[in-house]
């Protein structure tokens, strides 16, 4: 079932409340003019079919055009009636409930449920999927690192030092990222850019990164063992 937009869905609920009061859109364009609406009832319906848009000015104005002879309505009942879900844009989704907690000024409330599908979340629960990996493949290997650790390293593997020493090391440009971080607390490239000399020549450079993959078997070695060893052990 197509999820509708914000404005279909508002369109609805707005004409839903007036027909629960019973009301003609004449009524409502006359209600919206004491307001300070420039509505008629050409203008009423054309909201009613999401023919027209809502401003923000008039979605805030909506409670005391809709008032009824009990009192203004309430904009959290109005979003509240939008449905399920709603369409906020086209990548993001939410439910009318989360929306009226927002205009009960429960913002937290509102996040807190599990209605929003938006980008963030998204990327949210895909870097702990990603964590998740890691965790089982890495952290075990090397306790001393941090998930935030995992997260540098994903973007130092991608650097020309790592593709090279993996290729040298018969690893993977991450897992020598990994054993880097392990070893000295940064990337292969910051630890060559650190030992070497600002004017430093190519070949005292080369001496530098060779005397760095050195460094890196045992590491690599190490971290190969532990994860045979909980392999075994399962």
């Amino acid at each position: 079932m197509e999820v509708p937009d914000f404005d279909h869905a508002l369109a609805a609920a707005i004409r839903r409340a007036r027909e629960r009061q019973g009301v003609t859109q004449e009524a409502v364009a006359g209600s919206a003019r004491m307001w300070g609406l420039d509505w008629s009832s050409a203008t009423v319906a054309a909201i009613e079919t999401a023919r027209r848009h809502v401003s923000a000015i008039e979605l805030l104005l909506l409670p005391l055009v809709l008032a009824s002879d009990e009192g203004p309505a309430e904009l959290a009942d109005l979003l509240a009636d939008l449905g399920n879900e709603v369409a906020l844009t086209p990548e993001a989704s939410t439910s009318g409930q989360a929306l009226a907690l927002i205009a009960r000024g429960q913002m937290r409330d509102s996040l807190a449920s599990d209605s929003w599908d938006v980008p963030i979340y998204r990327i949210f629960d895909a870097t702990i999927e990603v964590v998740a990996f890691w965790a089982d493949r890495y952290l075990s290997r090397y306790p001393k690192l941090q998930p935030s650790d995992m997260i540098k390293a994903d973007r130092e593997a991608s650097g020309e030092a790592e593709r090279k020493a993996g290729y040298r090391l018969s690893a993977s440009p991450l897992d020598v990222a990994v054993a880097a971080r392990s070893l000295w607390g940064r990337s292969l490239s910051d630890e060559r850019d650190a030992r070497a000399k600002p004017d430093a020549s190519p070949q005292a450079r080369g001496r530098i990164t060779r005397q760095l993959l050195d460094e890196l078997k045992p590491v690599l070695k190490e971290g190969g063992r532990r994860r045979g060893s909980r392999r075994t052990s399962r």
